[in-house]
């Protein structure tokens, strides 16, 4: 009887053992599904700023960043950079060791640059043109150090359209790298500012995938650089509906939903 009891006693403590192994290990598996860490080198190009007499250097801060992935982090890079006289982007950027797909975190920055300190946080999400990297942007007003919160809807619309074709800059300098093409999608608007324009006329091996609405229906443009180079033109703001479809291949996607 007593063997009995033992028995039983010891085949609970293992069990019992097993389970608090098991509970440990998936505690600490939920802990590895996340990974952290911080970028403390933060490059600057402000060559567009006072009147093109600016130059390239350094800002002094950090950025915290975290993701929902134990993947590897093989590269980072930060920078603020003026796309315009008065438009200061600054934006990180994460390789990693495995495809980024379905990743999404966030960065914390906080940095000082000509005196100023700029801090606040965006999200980070997989690159449009390369599916190892994970990247973020956050448009900031140049001097107040705060973010493009207190500008109005068209000037954050203008400013999105700058980041984009920073982006298609980016790509371009990607297809260079890996002697592959990259296929970028853009969806807003029903018409294609000149800034996004001209940034395809300048990339070489970017294919751009323009889809819009116009007269209750969705339509697709391709746009190559070879293509928007023919089209181009300073004088025009906007390529809109017509415009585009009498350059560039156009298909009918369907009736708006």
């Amino acid at each position: 009887m007593r063997k009995g009891i033992k028995s039983i006693l010891l085949t609970g403590i293992t069990a019992f053992s097993v389970f608090i192994v098991f509970l440990f290990s998936s505690i600490d598996a939920k802990a590895k599904s996340n990974t952290s860490g911080s970028i403390n080198s933060i490059n600057v190009d402000d060559r567009n700023s006072n009147g093109g007499n600016g130059s390239t250097g350094a800002a002094s801060g950090t950025i915290k960043y975290s993701f929902n992935s134990p993947s590897s982090v093989t590269s980072k890079f930060a920078e603020v950079y003026w796309s315009s006289a008065d438009d200061v982007i600054f934006f990180i950027e994460l390789t990693l060791g495995d495809p980024a797909a379905g990743i999404n975190g966030s960065a914390n920055y906080s940095f000082t640059y000509r005196s100023q300190t700029y801090s606040g946080t965006f999200a980070l999400s997989v690159s449009s043109f390369n599916q190892n990297v994970l990247t973020g942007k956050v448009s900031l007003s140049q001097g107040s150090g705060s973010s493009s919160d207190s500008l109005t809807p068209e000037q954050s619309y203008m400013r999105s359209t700058e980041r984009f074709a920073s982006e298609i800059a980016d790509a371009s300098a990607l297809a260079a790298s890996t002697k592959k093409n990259v296929k970028m999608e853009y969806s807003t608007g029903s018409a294609l500012p000149m800034n996004i324009m001209r940034a395809m006329t300048e990339s070489k091996n970017v294919t751009l995938e323009y889809t819009f609405e116009f007269l209750g229906y969705k339509f697709k443009t391709t746009i190559t650089p070879e293509a928007a180079q023919k089209a181009f033109k300073e004088d025009i703001p906007w390529y809109g509906p017509y415009y585009l479809a009498s350059n560039f291949p156009t298909v009918v996607v369907g009736p708006v939903e």
